[in-house]
């Protein structure tokens, strides 16, 4: 594990602004054309938002703990599960959680943060991690 003085924050900071923003318009853009409700125009500033959030942390652990970046796609796929868990107790705590109304909705919600944000950010992050920043 690498101690702080080893951490490159600066490039955390672009990998979590690149990768969060793909990610989480491309998360978006899955939900909305499977016709999810994602809450219109506020809410690809939501998900960008949230990514680059979620993208942060992932960026952390991947520079603390390189056996991630190695296996990004297992990784990712991982991370997509946690993210959309995490979210799922966001919502909760903030009284706006409602269940998914169908086998579908749940299927589209976790392929959205599996396959459409946490293999995506995986990758980038796993790519801007060969450049020096």
């Amino acid at each position: 594990m690498a101690s702080n003085a080893d951490i490159s924050w600066g490039r955390i900071a672009v990998q979590a602004i690149v990768a969060g923003n793909i990610g989480g318009l491309l998360a978006f853009a899955y939900l909305w054309l499977t016709r999810t409700p994602v809450y219109g125009a506020g809410g690809i500033g939501l998900y960008a938002l949230a990514g680059t959030g979620w993208a942060a942390g992932y960026a952390y652990f991947a520079t603390t703990r390189p056996a991630t970046n190695a296996r990004w796609p297992v990784a990712g796929i991982a991370y997509g599960i946690v993210v959309y868990g995490m979210m799922q107790l966001v919502m909760l705590g903030g009284g706006l959680f409602a269940s998914p109304s169908t086998p579908n909705a749940f299927v589209n919600a976790l392929v959205a943060h599996t396959v459409f944000f946490g293999l995506p950010v995986a990758f980038i992050v796993n790519v801007l991690s060969r450049y020096r920043v």
